[in-house]
């Protein structure tokens, strides 16, 4: 699924563009699939925000960067997807035991 990227007020350079393109591509590493996949990014005060939102087939996932730049609020905000979807796959993968009743 191809990454949209929206600049809110905030032009978005073609080095933003590989900079976002490469830091999503880790995601591929879960392999998950994506079917919403958008990234906004806006400059707020001397901070930019990068709002990272992802629909795949484990469920719905955002995550909010916030840095002075604007390439590490995006690697912020897709290493916090990131870390997400890894945790509800290592939930999927290994479910907890089932609690047992003793009985006296």
């Amino acid at each position: 699924m191809a990454l949209d990227i929206v600049g809110k007020a905030f032009d978005v350079t073609d080095a933003i563009k590989a900079h976002a393109d490469k830091a999503v591509g880790k995601l591929s590493k879960l392999k998950v699939d994506l079917s919403y996949n958008t990234l906004a990014l806006k400059k707020d005060g001397a901070n930019y925000v990068s709002e990272y939102e992802v629909q795949t087939n484990l469920g719905h996932f955002f995550a909010r960067g916030t840095d002075t730049d604007c390439y590490v609020s995006i690697t912020d905000a897709v290493n916090k997807i990131y870390e997400q979807v890894k945790k509800k796959l290592d939930k999927l993968q290994h479910p907890t035991r089932e609690k047992v009743e003793l009985e006296a």
